[in-house]
């Protein structure tokens, strides 16, 4: 029986390294590949997703409050939501 290396599989299946089938399968995977870290080093914490973001807001911003952020988002100002004025043009 013969056996075949992850890379002949999916240099078959896929296409060639360069392609852009195979680029965009690459693309995707490391995309899946991060998000599956990113969720790991959350639940490790025992945060949320929600909280995740206060905490990464929180790290990015210096002398941030992340209790100002927390409450941002969970009793946003008025004026996010407040209805955005567009003038479309005819077609």
């Amino acid at each position: 029986m013969k056996t075949y290396s992850l890379e002949e599989l999916t240099d078959k299946y896929i296409g060639e390294k360069g392609t852009n089938k195979r680029d965009e399968f690459e693309n995707e995977l490391r995309l899946d590949l991060l998000g599956l870290a990113i969720k790991q080093a959350r639940q490790e914490r025992n945060l949320t997703q929600f909280s995740m973001i206060i905490y990464t807001l929180h790290s990015k911003l210096p002398g941030a409050n992340a209790d100002e952020f927390y409450n941002f988002m969970i009793d946003p100002p008025a004026e996010v939501y407040a209805p955005q004025t567009r003038v479309e043009k005819p077609i």
